[in-house]
């Protein structure tokens, strides 16, 4: 800063600091920084600025894609009497500029079958009328569902506390490679 003290040349530089230099991302809430300048006689000036760090990135959610998977042949014996595959997935890898460690909510959004009448869930599309949640355990890090014959798509959506969102799809498809049993006689 300039400096205009007499027996020092106008434009003399002098030291200047403020209170503040380091703004970390995403507290949306502004932070007073106040600059000093001191002269070569000991003048003090000051003024104050206030800086708001705003968060502008949603978070980054990377999927990794499935194999086809298999039916379950206890399946069968459940009461729906529809054979599905029992999923225990990792999720997605997240990254976000807020330093938070963000977990993602899972919902399937599209599906050919979610249980036994799958009639009145569906749009005409296959999309999903309400989205079916799918359970996380926080112990083991992992997302469980039972997922029935057919394709369907798994939504997971994370949320950093400045209320950004991101979000990335999976396809989860299980084939039926069961072999049919005759009951009965002929």
């Amino acid at each position: 800063a300039p400096d205009n003290a007499p027996g020092q040349p106008i434009g003399t530089t002098v030291d200047i600091t403020s209170s503040s230099h380091r703004f970390y991302c995403c507290t949306n809430s502004p932070t007073t920084v106040t600059f000093t300048a001191v002269d070569g006689d000991q003048n003090v000036g000051e003024c104050t600025m206030t800086v708001t760090v705003v968060d502008v990135q949603d978070p980054i959610l990377s999927c990794t894609s499935l194999p086809d998977l298999d039916t379950h042949p206890a399946s069968m014996a459940q009461p729906s009497g529809l054979p599905y595959h029992t999923l225990v997935m990792a999720g997605p890898s997240i990254a976000d500029n807020s330093g938070e460690d963000l977990v993602a909510q899972a919902v399937i959004v599209q599906a050919t079958r979610i249980a036994d009448n799958l009639d009145e869930t569906v749009d005409a599309q296959g999309m999903l009328v309400t989205p079916v949640q799918i359970a996380y355990d926080a112990q083991t890090e992992s997302y469980q569902h039972n997922f029935y014959i057919g394709t369907s798509t798994v939504r997971f959506t994370a949320i950093d506390s400045t209320g950004r969102s991101g979000s990335c799809d999976v396809q989860v498809t299980v084939i039926d490679n069961e072999v049919p049993v005759v009951v009965g006689s002929v």
